[in-house]
Parts: C-alpha cells; sequence; structure tokens
C-alpha cells in the first residue's frame, strides 16, 4: 500500500514538472529572477543591444534590473546619450568612463541616484584632473565606494607635485569602505607617491599599481596595512620620461624627507606581476620584498627571460636553466606557498615550446624531488 502511494505521488510530481516545463514556450515566460541572474553577467550595454525592446515585459526588467554594471568608456551610440531611459539610477552598481567624466556622473547620479555605486573607473584622466579636482570628483560617493580604478593619461601637467601629492593621500585617507584600488600610468605613478610617512590605509586589501623601482615599493607597501593582493603591472611603464621642471611631481618627490620603513612586516597573501623585466639582482630584490611566511601565491605573467647584467660563459646563466636564476627560487620560496606561476614572453631556439617539461624538471632538480607548492611554466604566444 505505501509503495503504491509513493509510486503515485512520483508520478504526480513527475506529472507536475512537466506540466510546468510546457508552459515555459516562450523567453519572455521565464522568471524576473532567472533574468535578473543573467543580467548578472553583462554590462549595461550588452544588455541594452541583446534585450531591450524585445517586448514591454523584458523592457520592465531591464529597467529594474537590480545590479546594473554600467560602462561607458567605449560607445558613443544611443545607448550612451539615453542609459537613463533604460535603466534606474538607483541600481547602477558600477560604472566605467573614459570622458566627460563631472558631466556624466551628474547626469548619472542626481539626488535620488548613485545611492548603491560601489565601484567607479576612471579611465585615460588626465593628470591635472587627478591634481586639481579627484576629492571633487569621488565626494559624492566616498562613504560608499569599495572599489576605485584610475588610469592616468601621460600627458603635460599644469598643476603643481603638492596638488599630486595630495590628491593621492585623499584616496589613502578619505574612502572608508575602500578595498579594491588600482592606480595605473606610465610615469607618473612612482613621483605621485612621496607622502609624509604617517599617511596610511587601513581598508584596501587588493592594491594594483604600476610602480618601478624596490625603494618605491617598500615605501608604498607599508601604507597599507591590511593589504593581501598585490598586482605589479609594469604594461604601463613603456614610454620615455621626461626632464621635470621645477614644481613638477618629481621635484616635489625630491624635497619630502620620507622616513623608508625598517623591518616592515609583510602579510601579503597573493602576489601577480606582469611584465616583469628579470634582471636577476632586481628579481632578488623583489622576492625579498614581497616573499612571507604568509604568502600562498606567487604568479608572473608575460615576463622576460631572467638574465644579469653582468656577462656570463656561454650556456650560463641567463638561461632558464641557469643555476643563478634557480637559486634564487629555491632561497626564497617557502615551503608554505601552494603555487608559483611563471609565464615567458619570449621564446627563441634557446628555449624552444617541448622544453617546457624540462623547464619544470630543472625546478625540481634545483629545489628537491618534493616540492612543497605547485609550479607552472607557460610560454606566451605573440
Amino acid at each position: 500500500m505505501a509503495q503504491q502511494n509513493n509510486s503515485r505521488n512520483s508520478a504526480k510530481i513527475s506529472s507536475n514538472r512537466r506540466n510546468r516545463t510546457d508552459k515555459i514556450t516562450k523567453l519572455e515566460q521565464l522568471s524576473p529572477e532567472i533574468f535578473y541572474e543573467i543580467f548578472d553577467y553583462l554590462t549595461g550595454s550588452q544588455i541594452y543591444i541583446s534585450f531591450f525592446r524585445l517586448n514591454s515585459r523584458i523592457n520592465e526588467l531591464v529597467y529594474n534590473t537590480p545590479n546594473v554594471h554600467l560602462d561607458l568608456s567605449q560607445t558613443r551610440t544611443k545607448f550612451y546619450h539615453s542609459f537613463q531611459q533604460i535603466f534606474c539610477s538607483q541600481n547602477i552598481v558600477s560604472v566605467v568612463l573614459d570622458c566627460d567624466i563631472d558631466n556624466l556622473l551628474k547626469r548619472l547620479f542626481s539626488t535620488t541616484g548613485g545611492r548603491r555605486l560601489k565601484s567607479i573607473s576612471l579611465l585615460n584622466l588626465s593628470l591635472y584632473t587627478f591634481q586639481t579636482r579627484i576629492p571633487e570628483i569621488l565626494s559624492t560617493f566616498k562613504e560608499q565606494l569599495a572599489s576605485l580604478k584610475i588610469n592616468l593619461m601621460n600627458t603635460e601637467s599644469f598643476g603643481t607635485g603638492a596638488q599630486t601629492g595630495q590628491s593621492f593621500g585623499y584616496l589613502l585617507t578619505e574612502l572608508p569602505l575602500l578595498k579594491y584600488f588600482a592606480l595605473n600610468d606610465s610615469g607618473q605613478v612612482n613621483t605621485m607617491t612621496y607622502l609624509d610617512s604617517t599617511i596610511t590605509n587601513n581598508t584596501v586589501v587588493s592594491l594594483t599599481m604600476s610602480l618601478t623601482g624596490y625603494v618605491r615599493w617598500a615605501s608604498i607597501l607599508r601604507r597599507f596595512e591590511k593589504l593581501k593582493v598585490l598586482t605589479i603591472d609594469f604594461r604601463f611603464q613603456n614610454e620615455k620620461k621626461r626632464v621635470a621642471p621645477r614644481d613638477s611631481t618629481s621635484y616635489y618627490g625630491n624635497q619630502i624627507q620620507e622616513i623608508l620603513p625598517i623591518g616592515y612586516p609583510i602579510r601579503l597573501r597573493h602576489v601577480k606581476i606582469y611584465q616583469y623585466n628579470m634582471i636577476l639582482e632586481n628579481v632578488e630584490q623583489l622576492f625579498q620584498l614581497l616573499i612571507s611566511p604568509t604568502l600562498s601565491t606567487l604568479c608572473l605573467f608575460n615576463c622576460q627571460r631572467p638574465f644579469t647584467r653582468y656577462p656570463q660563459p656561454k650556456r650560463q646563466p641567463p638561461f632558464l636553466d641557469g643555476t643563478q636564476w634557480h637559486d634564487l627560487v629555491k632561497n626564497y620560496l617557502l615551503p608554505t606557498m601552494k603555487r608559483f606561476y611563471i609565464e615567458y614572453e619570449d621564446v627563441d631556439n634557446t628555449m624552444s615550446m617541448r622544453n617546457i617539461a624540462q623547464v619544470k624538471n630543472n625546478f625540481m632538480k634545483y629545489s628537491g624531488q618534493n616540492l612543497p607548492w605547485e609550479i607552472s611554466v607557460q610560454f606566451s604566444l605573440d
């Protein structure tokens, strides 16, 4: 009897499921939750192109999308001029801008909008705007921003070095909820980081910057007391530097009596480095600064093959299987690490694609058969 009842119940459930499935024959019959789940993976312009104006119900769903990621950096289409009629401004949680920043922020976030905005990306921001207006631009959102990305244009500046330092100090001290911070540029980031030694940040956990030089990194890292994830991006360091005039950021930086940290306690967990010029002497300095018992992963992306400033005998370092490179890895990578990933940018007849396994074997040869961390070696293809 019990088995018969169970069979009837199972048949009834299967029938109900089949009936519900049979009823859904059109896209617009899907529940709002499914649409919103899909929209979470798309930018505002992608939602507009793919869904808007299909029918009135979907238009309403688009307008009420609970989490809108708005990217206005690569579009000057009709969407650029009418996004406020497509989405509810109160539901915009992230925005990417690359021009007309003041006007767009005013359009986006009036007195009733922008309350849920958590992430701002400012691309191609002029250095002069950074020097003179960054506090004004961010003041409306400073109590709610969790993520901020700024890419500076390599342009002439009419501002002063003191203004640059003040703006950078503002980012470190006046955004109480900021956790993810990126600041990149082809020539000015190094010098703008000269600040009074008392200026620190205790909220940022993930930092991306394009600084060069051991001394500047030693100075900047001590300012981020809660930092866990560090990304060093050298892709912005390709243009030649200009001689700095008096009252420039460089000149200002040289006037600051900055006290460098001694015995800075590093607590980084994950480090990613892009396009690093792997001079072995510089690599050793970087390892000394970044590697600590808390480090879990170290990833080097699209880096040059290791080499040394000093002449070496044939088939000795700087080749990938050179003992000097492997000695650095053996001496500095700790057994507490989980993963070491390295990707070389060039492949020639000294190290072919077939030799990836050989590179791994060489690491094991110099570091021991039982590597405590996972190692991955790749060659990028141009």
